[in-house]
C-alpha cells in the first residue's frame, strides 16, 4: 500500500454547490492528493495506476495525474499525451487479461474534480449492464475472478512502457551506425515518447563541412576534429542537466568514439548493426531519397566495428521492426 502526495484540496462535510466544491479544492483536502490507503500498481513523477478493491466490477482500475489539476486541458501537451499514453496501456493490459465485453473510460470530475481516468471492466453479466454502473443495479452481479498474476502483469508491463533512469544517474546515449541504420527514425521515437533530450550532432557541422558535403566530396579527419570535440561539449552538457540525453552521431571509426567519450564517463554507445544488403534495400525504398550504392560502400568501409574491448557499446539488432528497436533499446537506456 502506499500513499500519493502533491498540494491540494476539497471540501468534504456540510452540503455544498459544484461551484463552490470546485472553487474550495484549493483550500481543504482532496482525497486523490492526500489518499488515506491506495493499491498503487505503478507510479512515476508525474502520474500513479491504482487497482480498486472491493468492488463488483474486478480489475477496475484508476489512473490519477499526482498533481492537483481539474481539467485535462491544465496539462502541457507533453503531459496531457502521457496521461493518456499511460490510461491507453492501461485498457490495453485490462483487455487482454480480462477479456470483457466492453471497456467504460469515465472521469467523474463533477464529483472530485482531480484529473483521473478510471478503467472498468464490462460484462453481459454484471451488475449494471448494459447501463452505468453508478445507476441502479439491474441484476445480481457475477463476479468475474482477477487472474492470477495480473496485478504483476500490469506492473511489468508500465516499468516496460514507461521506463525510468535510475534516481540520481544522468545518462548518455550514442545512436551510432552507418547512413541508413535507422538512427534519425530511433532517435526521434525515443525522443517523443520517453521525452529525452536529444540532438542531431549534423547540425553542430561547421558552414565549411556543410559545403564540402554539399559539393560531394567526403569529410576528412582534419575536418571532423573540430566538429568532433564541439559535439563532445555538448554531450558534456546535456548529460549535465538531463536524466537521459540522446546524440546522434554515425561515430563509424574507434577514434571518433574515444573523443567523445574523453571528458563523459558515463557515456555509451547504442550501434545499430544490420547486414548491408537490409540497409541497401531501405534506402532504395525511401522516398525523395537518390540512393547511391557507393555512398553505402563507403560507409560500410570507414566502420570499425566495436570490439570487445568497447564494453561500453550495446548492438542493437536493426532486422526487425521499428517498434521492437525502440523497445530493445529503452531496456537499456532505463535499466
Amino acid at each position: 500500500m502506499l500513499s500519493g502526495a502533491g498540494p491540494c484540496a476539497s471540501r468534504f462535510g456540510e452540503p455544498i454547490t459544484l461551484n463552490q466544491r470546485i472553487s474550495t479544492m484549493t483550500e481543504t483536502q482532496c482525497v486523490y492528493c492526500h489518499p488515506q490507503q491506495e493499491t498503487v500498481l505503478w507510479q512515476d513523477d508525474r502520474c500513479r495506476v491504482l487497482l480498486v478493491e472491493g468492488s463488483n466490477f474486478t480489475g477496475w482500475c484508476r489512473v490519477v495525474w499526482n498533481q492537483h489539476h481539474a481539467e485535462l486541458s491544465e496539462l502541457s501537451e507533453d503531459d496531457g499525451n502521457h496521461i493518456m499514453a499511460v490510461t491507453r496501456e492501461v485498457e490495453r493490459v485490462i483487455r487482454e487479461q480480462m477479456h470483457p465485453v466492453k471497456m467504460n473510460l469515465a472521469s467523474l470530475g463533477t464529483a472530485l474534480p482531480h484529473l483521473h481516468w478510471h478503467l472498468i471492466p464490462r460484462y453481459t453479466d454484471d451488475s449494471h449492464f448494459p447501463e452505468p454502473i453508478w445507476v441502479p443495479p439491474l441484476q445480481d452481479a457475477v463476479r468475474h475472478p482477477l487472474p492470477e498474476n495480473f496485478s504483476e502483469t500490469m506492473t511489468a508491463r508500465l516499468k516496460r512502457r514507461f521506463p525510468r533512469a535510475p534516481e540520481g544517474e544522468h545518462r548518455l546515449f550514442v545512436i551510432m551506425g552507418v547512413s541508413g541504420s535507422g538512427k534519425s527514425a530511433l532517435s526521434q521515437q525515443l525522443s517523443q515518447r520517453y521525452g529525452i533530450a536529444c540532438l542531431d550532432g549534423d547540425y553542430l557541422h561547421s558552414r565549411e563541412n556543410i559545403a564540402k558535403m554539399a559539393s560531394g566530396a567526403a569529410l576528412d579527419d582534419a575536418d571532423r576534429a573540430p566538429w568532433l570535440k564541439a559535439l563532445s561539449d555538448a554531450a558534456w552538457a546535456m548529460q549535465r542537466t538531463n536524466p537521459c540525453s540522446l546524440v546522434v552521431c554515425s561515430a563509424l571509426k574507434k577514434r571518433y568514439r574515444d573523443i567523445l567519450r574523453a571528458g563523459n564517463p558515463g557515456l555509451r554507445f547504442l550501434f545499430l548493426d544490420g547486414r548491408y544488403e537490409v540497409i541497401e534495400q531501405r534506402l532504395k525504398a525511401r522516398k525523395g531519397h537518390y540512393f547511391r550504392p557507393e555512398m553505402l560502400d563507403s560507409q560500410f568501409a570507414a566502420l570499425e566495428r566495436p570490439g570487445a574491448s568497447e564494453t561500453d557499446v550495446i548492438a542493437i539488432d536493426i532486422e526487425q521492426s521499428l517498434e521492437d528497436v525502440v523497445t530493445h533499446c529503452a531496456t537499456h537506456l532505463f535499466d
